[in-house]
């Protein structure tokens, strides 16, 4: 019996059910083996890596990190390192909830495009109380000859950056980066990958996601602080780029929407997430200098 219950036990750890998400059925289940089932999945694969050696984030770059409490910048420079070093399985270090690392996820996602290997979602193991056990990252396909791509990544992100890192003003940069990538890009639903930003500095092919963190990419590395920023209505994405100590949204498959105040956008645009805490962009439009 004791043999079958842990099989079991074990069995629950692995079933998959709707959006890829592991449940437990708290019903079918007598509370004791929920506590049996949390060390079966502690027990399951501990990858080691804690994050420690990254415990600093600046927020001026990375606003995202700075949005969340102690213990999810912890479990964000543990998701960061595994990802860093294309580890998908962990336990997280920290005890959150599922809802707190979901936000910790998407947060990693959201503050840092170079991580283009690495989706928004991900599945877990939890417990009757909701507490987060274990987290499996999503990789895509890119993840399977990651150093060809980063290669390819990176000298395709110089090819534009180095005429633009001569210009003088972060406005001229940012100009210059915004025309190159957008000729560059043609937008396509269909494009693979098109949620990264590889999708649209390497393949040249993507959607509003796979713009915006391309755009985001770039300007952080020509020192411009520019945020990933995600929309309710439609799912969709756009940048908000600091330039001479104002905020301005960029929509990098808008031209019309380029250095724009938010009252400037349409309805569409409305903040969703951590996003809502994003710096406002009060500023009518940018006046060049």
């Amino acid at each position: 019996m004791k043999v079958l219950k842990k099989l079991f036990v074990i069995l629950l750890a692995t079933i998959v059910t709707c959006s890829g998400i592991y449940m437990i059925w708290t019903l079918i289940l007598p509370d004791t083996w929920f506590s049996e089932l949390k060390y079966v999945l502690k027990t399951l694969e501990d990858s080691g890596i804690t994050g420690s050696e990254y415990t600093e984030f600046d927020t001026e770059y990375y606003p995202y990190y700075g949005f969340l409490s102690d213990e999810g910048k912890q479990l964000y420079s543990q998701v960061y390192a595994n990802a860093m070093a294309y580890k998908t399985t962990f336990v997280p270090i920290v005890e959150v909830s599922v809802e707190e690392a979901e936000n910790v996820i998407h947060a990693v996602s959201y503050d840092h495009p170079e991580l283009f290997w690495m989706n928004s979602g991900f599945q877990y193991h939890y417990t009757k109380e909701d507490i987060c056990v274990q987290i499996i990252l999503e990789f895509n396909h890119i993840i399977k000859d990651i150093e060809v791509a980063k290669a390819e990544f990176e000298q395709r992100a110089k090819m534009i950056m180095e005429p633009a890192s001569a210009l003088t003003s972060d406005y001229e940069k940012e100009e210059d980066v915004y025309q190159a990538l957008t000729t560059m890009t043609e937008y396509d639903e269909s494009a693979s990958v098109n949620q990264s930003a590889y999708s649209a500095l390497v393949n040249g092919k993507s959607v509003c996601a796979g713009y915006t963190r391309a755009f985001q990419y770039l300007m952080i590395e020509l020192g411009i602080p520019t945020y990933y920023c995600a929309g309710m209505t439609g799912g969709h994405a756009w940048n908000i780029i600091k330039l001479d100590g104002a905020y301005f949204n960029v929509d990098t498959t808008q031209e019309k929407y380029f250095n724009c105040s938010d009252a400037a956008l349409s309805s569409n645009y409305r903040r969703s997430g951590y996003s809502v805490f994003l710096p406002k962009c009060t500023k009518a439009e940018y006046q060049k200098r």
